[in-house]
């Protein structure tokens, strides 16, 4: 179980950002994230926050729909607590808008990270999500 947020419109990345594709993913994605070039075509729009010439903060969409993208958040851990995060999912969303979809932003209760960046970004709260297994 967990929180699930809205992205806002309002919502702007504070840092520059870019868009990952096919042409440019192998010139980011080292060091932390070569697995995502295999599903880069899947996840897209996806964006990450580039430091020292690599990815070190990526937001992709995971669950795609005809209107709802859901983000999925990932950060290298010694680029962490840095507002990364914050930005990647901001950039994430307005990409997700301009192709016409909703962003959402889902977590569960225990990744106190997670929650941490959905309070920073000013996502809105609008329910719970729970799995049966």
């Amino acid at each position: 179980m967990g929180p699930c947020f809205l992205v806002p419109d309002a919502v702007a990345p504070t840092m520059q950002v870019v868009s990952l594709t096919r042409e440019n993913v192998t010139e980011y994605l080292r060091g932390g994230f070569e697995w995502l070039i295999m599903e880069i075509d899947y996840v897209k729009p996806c964006i990450a926050l580039v430091r020292e010439g690599r990815a070190v903060s990526i937001c992709r969409s995971v669950r795609i729909t005809s209107r709802v993208h859901e983000a999925g958040l990932e950060t290298l851990e010694m680029f962490r607590g840095r507002g990364y995060a914050e930005a990647v999912v901001a950039g994430w969303a307005m990409a997700v808008r301009k192709l016409g979809g909703i962003p959402l932003y889902s977590t569960s209760w225990e990744n106190l990270a997670s929650r941490s960046v959905a309070r920073k970004a000013d996502l809105f709260f609008y329910g719970v999500n729970f799995t049966v297994i």
